[in-house]
């Protein structure tokens, strides 16, 4: 196992003290409070989601804020995935609190960005998680994995955030970066149960970007099976090409002689009745061939077809009929094979 806190960094920072007649529970920021130094932990790169993480922050975190009084405080960071479409496995949270060995539970919240001029919109999940044992005035990041949620992002991006109680857990605040070096981010505050949105840089102005972070990984569709190791069918209307179809898993079509023109006839358990017709057409206005399959059992079928010249294969899925459905399937690759 690697161990969860590798290095201890200590900075001084000069206090600053409270206003006069404030109270903990009615600061806003970090730096309002008495700190006199302050502690930056470097954790694991799972915690920290620096291993091909989406990051907004510098990785120094100079303040950190809440919202006063408010039960259910929500801020959310929007985050881009590298690739799609990304499913979110990972959340990275940097927490501050102005007392030690303080524990809560909170909330992790995705958003799709499709709300009224790009703010949250479409709840997309959340999840308890918790803060444990925090160092006073030291910034420490907490991740969770989040594969649970099946949030999938097919493109664009999405927003990230926590919510928690800031009247009762007064003493956390969310970690902010304020370098001016910084590219401001698009930041967002809820104190209204995520049914109203501001811009989290209207009411903290020298936020950069929150202690929040994000790891994506790329959905890849599943490899295409090889075709059948049994010889290719082949036909004297698509000499270029090769064929093979398989049936319900098992199978292996054979060809019809007494055929349509233009097409490949492929028979199953009757020698002599076609169950699936093939043809190529084109090329067409975009310049592809295009395959077309159509099957007449309903029995899942699988077809492949390989261009000769080229090697290039294309594999076709036709599943079974549903019970519920009286429509047989068909495949029309629009972009099947370049001449």
């Amino acid at each position: 196992m690697r161990t969860a806190l590798k290095a201890f960094l200590m900075t001084a920072t000069l206090a600053t003290p409270v206003a006069y007649g404030a109270s903990a529970e009615s600061v806003k920021t970090m730096s309002e409070l008495p700190r006199p130094l302050q502690w930056m932990k470097a954790k694991d790169a799972a915690s920290e989601c620096t291993s091909g993480g989406v990051i907004r922050d510098d990785n120094s975190f100079e303040n950190g804020l809440r919202i006063p009084f408010v039960s259910d405080a929500r801020f959310v960071q929007l985050l881009h995935p590298q690739a799609y479409p990304a499913r979110l496995d990972r959340v990275c949270v940097c927490w501050a609190s102005s007392e030690s060995l303080e524990s809560m539970s909170y909330n992790l919240l995705v958003y799709d960005d499709n709300g009224s001029g790009g703010q949250p919109g479409t709840f997309l999940g959340g999840k308890q998680v918790s803060a444990v044992n925090l160092t006073a005035f030291a910034d420490e990041l907490f991740g969770y994995e989040c594969s649970d949620l099946n949030v999938t992002v097919p493109s664009g991006d999405l927003y990230v955030g926590v919510q928690w109680n800031s009247a009762s857990e007064f003493h956390y605040f969310l970690c902010t970066d304020e370098s001016p070096s910084t590219p401001t981010s698009t930041m967002y505050t809820s104190s209204s149960g995520g049914t109203l949105w501001s811009a989290v840089t209207s009411n903290y102005p020298d936020t950069r970007a929150l202690g929040v972070r994000a790891h994506f990984t790329q959905v890849l569709p599943p490899a295409d099976p090889p075709p059948p190791s049994a010889p290719a069918l082949t036909s004297s209307q698509y000499p270029g090409f090769r064929f093979w179809v398989r049936i319900s898993d098992t199978r292996l079509g054979t060809t019809v002689s007494d055929c349509l023109p233009e097409t490949v006839c492929v028979a199953g358990a009757i020698p002599t009745r076609a169950e699936v017709f093939v043809r190529i057409v084109g090329p067409k206005s975009n310049g592809y061939l295009w395959p077309n399959v159509i099957k007449f059992n309903t029995t899942k079928t699988e077809v492949w077809i390989q261009q000769i010249s080229t090697g290039e294969i294309q594999y076709y899925l036709l599943p079974a009929l549903p019970t519920d459905s009286d429509t047989l399937p068909g495949v029309v690759d629009k972009t099947g094979f370049l001449p």
